[in-house]
């Protein structure tokens, strides 16, 4: 998605024209309120440009409210002083190709190979049982005999899983499984 013009004023506005279906096609797909580790949606990029489209419509002087005054000073003076650093990323394109990013992709690329390697390896790998595949949205629970098996077939049911993760719940189906 290419940067996103905003035209945040200090007093919320409406959309008008072509920027409705502009502003409506930004938001991220399959949208709905969600929570990771905390915080809501899975990115910050997702966060991001829902809060510029929340900015759009309520305005600056009804978010600066929502704080402590002297902490948004901060934040203010804090951006002048990245804006004069030429070494800082200045827009979210050039924070996207920052080194801070390319860290994070690393990270977790090494962090979805160490979960391969730990699926392919289960302990349980080869003992037919039922399954429960996780993910950040969605759970699955599938009988077969192998930790990749079972995200495998939970991929066939839901295809949108983030890292998901398995644990084996035992050979007979539990009478009670709580989540």
């Amino acid at each position: 998605m290419a940067d996103i013009e905003w035209n945040i004023q200090r007093k919320g506005r409406e959309w008008v024209g072509d920027e409705i279906r502009n502003r409506i096609n930004t938001i991220p797909d399959n949208t709905r309120i969600e929570s990771y580790d905390g915080k809501l949606f899975w990115n910050e990029k997702d966060r991001i440009t829902l809060l510029g489209l929340l900015l759009e419509n309520v305005g600056i002087d009804k978010a600066v409210q929502l704080g402590n005054l002297s902490l948004w000073k901060e934040a203010l003076d804090a951006i002048e002083d990245i804006g004069r650093s030429e070494d800082k990323p200045n827009s979210w394109g050039d924070f996207l190709k920052s080194d801070v990013v390319e860290e994070f992709r690393e990270k977790m690329i090494e962090a979805e190979e160490k979960n391969k390697r730990m699926v392919r390896n289960h302990e349980k790998n080869g003992t037919m049982g039922y399954w429960c595949v996780s993910g950040i949205r969605h759970n699955a629970i599938i009988k077969t005999d192998r930790a990749d098996t079972a995200i495998e077939l939970a991929k066939n049911i839901v295809q949108d899983w983030e890292m998901p993760s398995v644990e084996f719940l035992g050979e007979d189906f539990p009478d009670v499984y709580e989540y």
